[in-house]
Parts: structure tokens; sequence; C-alpha cells
């Protein structure tokens, strides 16, 4: 489908078990099964293999683009770069900050009508903790 559509860009994530969707809970369930581990990686070099067949460019884990079709927004995260997050459960990165909003949504707003921001998580990063992300996420 991908090589009949050209889309300009492609995200192929595997299934992450550490989040609560639907499809884990279906899993915890025993209403379907995961492939054995040996498909999935299989599954998976095949993708890598026919995306560079088609000339996409591996950016990120799990994403592909043709060349200046890489998603701006993300590369923002991957060179450690500032951004502010709003809403919730975003996250920001600004000077040496790093900080996500709660994702609950009554805690959210009672911290607002408080005049607080409604952090989940606050750090101010040392210069080496900076550096340790920036190594990191590069």
């Amino acid at each position: 489908m991908i090589e009949k559509l050209k889309p300009d860009h492609v995200s192929y994530y595997i299934f992450d078990s550490n989040h609560e969707t639907p499809l884990k809970r279906l899993l915890e369930k025993g209403k379907i099964k995961l492939p054995e581990d040996e498909f999935v990686e299989e599954g998976f070099d095949m993708v890598i293999s026919e995306l560079n067949r088609m000339g996409y460019i591996r950016y990120e884990i799990s994403n592909w683009a043709k060349e200046g079709y890489e998603c701006k927004h993300n590369l923002i995260y991957w060179n450690n770069e500032n951004y502010h997050g709003f809403g919730l459960s975003a996250g920001g990165h600004i000077g040496n900050v790093r900080y996500t909003k709660t994702w609950d949504f009554k805690e959210y707003f009672d911290k607002l009508d408080n005049n607080q921001i409604p952090y989940d998580y606050y750090n101010e990063n040392s210069n080496l903790d900076e550096l340790t992300e920036e190594l990191f996420m590069g």
C-alpha cells in the first residue's frame, strides 16, 4: 500500500504494552494473543528493508521520510531543543527545565483556578543532565 500511495512520511510502531490501551485490555483478557518475538523482529526487518528500497530515509526509531519531509516537530525533541507544552499531559523543555503537565482533567483545572501551573513533573537539569539528555536524544 505504501508503494502505491507514495506518502512523504511513514511511521511504523510496534505494540507497546507499557500504556493502557484497548489493545492491551484485550490482551489482558485473553481475547487476543501477540505473535512470537521472532515473527515481530522479522516483520520489522522487512519493513526497514522495503522502506529503504522505496527511497525512504529512517530518521527516528519508528519514522521514515522522503528527503526533506522529516517531521520538524519530532526533530525538536531529538535535537534537545526548546519547546513549550500546553494542555493535559503536555511536556516541555526550556533551557535546563524539563516538565510535563498532569493528565488528570480535574487536577489540571483546579490548579489553573488557583493560579498554579498544573505540573505532574518538573525538573531543573544540571549541565551534566542536559549533556546526558543531548547524547541520549541525539
